[in-house]
């Protein structure tokens, strides 16, 4: 049985969508034990799809929408949208590593989808942006086959490289670049302190992001963004926060957040002083890895590099000049793999506004920084 868009008023409750699924759409989805386990046994549920994130983006002034696709068994598959009025136009709304579903059945995919237009209509969202879970390329093309078009701007990153923890910690040291290595075990030895942080050091840890933005030229957050993404990643010890610390100075700060089968870099920053022999960020992110390790986590992402570079290591090429000695190199420095990730997709619940968006997705290009002041940055 094909599957049947949902009521464009938004049920309240479950409704039939194919002989097996029934879908819920949740107009202000607030915390939801089931579906964020839900994402933690999923492959590819990822921590922006779950509940606790949305109260995180809640923090930036964006409220979340669910669709949630169950059987007879429980949730099988749903997305996560967050979104934002803006003026007149109506919502915007995007989801980061989303649809989730537990199984490849395109009517699941046409339910999730149909739900998503149903409800986007009822709330004015004008614009919805997709971007699917890491190991899901083949969702880009089921998405461009039914309507949807490339975009421009990006959701989440679309490369990143992974660090394989499920292996001894020898392995995974010797798998590094030998500086890498070397600032990892030497930087302690030298006097950098490590410690666990807690609510009185999130102003120093936004206090290095924005050392850090101004040496990098980017807008970082404001500080109830971190804060939130602390609290309540930590109250389910999902979340670790670190800081280096030579000489009663402060080096670097880093938050890190634990969902599914891997450990996230989401946030850090150096202070720019330089200590002979010491690096304080490559030494705070191998204690991640040791404790993503030691929780089981079967890998560590951080959460972006440059697409070129991935592009160009992914064809057998070598890093281009251009990122020598920057932070992409850094990160590609502990031996994990580069990854290109699904890219973004666009399209519009409003019939009228679909040819518009559908044109206009792959050339946006040139929006990067009002992108980001929407997203909440700079504030």
């Amino acid at each position: 049985m094909a599957a049947t868009a949902l009521n464009e008023a938004g049920p309240s409750g479950d409704q039939p969508i194919a002989e097996s699924y029934h879908v819920a759409a949740l107009h202000d989805a607030r915390e939801d034990p089931a579906w964020d386990a839900f994402l933690e046994a999923t492959p590819g549920g990822h921590h922006a799809q779950s509940s606790l994130w949305a109260e995180v983006k809640r923090s930036l002034g964006w409220h979340a929408v669910r669709v949630v696709v169950r059987d007879q068994d429980g949730i099988v598959g749903g997305v996560q949208l967050v979104t934002r009025s803006v003026n007149r136009f109506g919502a915007v709304a995007f989801a980061a590593r989303g649809p989730v579903l537990a199984r490849p059945d395109p009517r699941l995919l046409d339910a999730v989808l149909d739900a998503v237009m149903a409800l986007g209509r009822a709330r004015r969202i004008r614009y919805v942006k997709l971007q699917p879970p890491v190991d899901r390329p083949d969702l880009v093309d089921a998405l461009l086959a039914r309507g949807w078009a490339p975009s421009a701007v990006e959701a989440a990153p679309s490369a990143t490289v992974r660090v394989s923890l499920d292996r001894p910690e020898a392995e995974i040291l010797a798998g590094m670049r030998r500086s890498t290595r070397r600032g990892a075990r030497q930087s302690v030895e030298r006097g950098l302190e490590i410690r666990v942080g807690g609510v009185d050091d999130l102003p120093a840890l936004h206090g290095m992001i924005a050392s850090t933005a101004v040496r990098q030229g980017f807008d970082q957050y404001p500080i109830q963004y971190y804060a939130t993404m602390w609290r309540v990643f930590a109250a389910r010890d999902q979340a670790l926060f670190l800081l280096g610390e030579m000489d009663g100075e402060l080096l670097a700060a880093h938050l890190y957040i634990g969902f599914n089968d891997c450990v996230t870099a989401k946030a850090g920053g150096w202070s720019g002083q330089v200590r002979s022999g010491v690096r304080p960020n490559t030494a705070l992110d191998w204690a991640a890895m040791r404790w993503g390790r030691e929780h089981g986590y079967q890998a560590f992402d951080f959460d972006g590099i440059s697409p070129p570079v991935a592009r160009a290591l992914a064809a057998g090429e070598e890093i281009p000049e251009a990122a020598r000695g920057g932070v992409s190199e850094y990160k590609l420095g502990f031996g994990g793999h580069a990854r290109v990730l699904p890219g973004a997709v666009d399209n519009s619940p409003n019939l009228a506004l679909r040819p518009a968006v559908r044109l206009a997705a792959p050339r946006l290009a040139g929006m990067h920084s009002a992108a980001h002041r929407l997203l909440g940055r700079g504030a």
